[in-house]
């Protein structure tokens, strides 16, 4: 039998001390860190639609005293939304003010519904552009009587 030579036996000792002392936790702090996680209320929040479709028609009136607008619907529904200073709007310089003066516009109105309160809490307000008006065909085109008929 071959007897034990400390000296060539000290570096794999120490390098099998080292890998089972600390490689398993070099391994550990390599590991990419986990993801940051949103608490369940925020996350539904970013990611919840409008629970409520928004209601399209004709912006026909703005009470800036009571925060109230109104509008009438393609069905000939009038529906009254109150507003306040978080409400977005869109199409209209000033906000809800620049409302005011845009009276006979078509709007579509994101909202929150208050059943309790039986209330409609618009959260954005936008202004639809105005349709572009189509070029009007002329008129059988028909000489002046002081103009020649023309000969093509």
């Amino acid at each position: 039998m071959r007897a034990f030579n400390s000296l060539s036996s000290r570096p794999a000792a120490c390098a099998l001390a080292l890998l089972l002392a600390g490689g398993v936790p070099l391994a550990a702090q390599t590991a990419e860190p986990a993801p940051s996680v949103q608490p369940p209320a925020a996350a539904a929040e970013q990611e919840k639609p409008d629970a409520v479709a928004p209601i399209r028609g004709e912006l026909i009136d703005v009470d800036a005293e009571r925060k109230t607008l109104s509008v009438m619907t393609a069905s000939g529904s009038k529906v009254q939304f109150i507003y306040n200073d978080a409400t977005q709007v869109s199409g209209a310089r000033d906000g809800v003010a620049g409302l005011a003066t845009m009276k006979n516009v078509q709007v579509a109105v994101h909202f929150s519904e208050d059943a309790a309160k039986k209330t409609r809490t618009a959260t954005r307000i936008e202004v639809q552009p105005k349709p572009v008006a189509a070029p009007q065909a002329a008129p059988d085109a028909q000489p002046r009587p002081d103009e020649a008929p023309s000969r093509d």
